[in-house]
């Protein structure tokens, strides 16, 4: 697993892709601005709640 860092002020889009309500399975792809294609891909299972990663970047995003 790699290590990625970037300001927060340079996430300028993000998206959560899941399969479904029962799937806890989820994707968080995290665009850089001014790239074309998403700059961290970031794979989730049940362990981890991706929506409230989902929430944390929402915050720092639109902040």
């Amino acid at each position: 697993m790699g290590l990625f860092s970037a300001l927060m002020g340079n996430a300028g889009i993000f998206s959560v892709e899941t399969a479904g309500t029962f799937d806890l399975d989820a994707e968080l792809k995290i665009w850089i601005s001014g790239e074309a294609q998403p700059s961290v891909r970031k794979k989730f299972n049940k362990s981890l709640n991706v929506f409230d990663v989902q929430n944390v970047l929402a915050f720092h995003v639109l902040k």
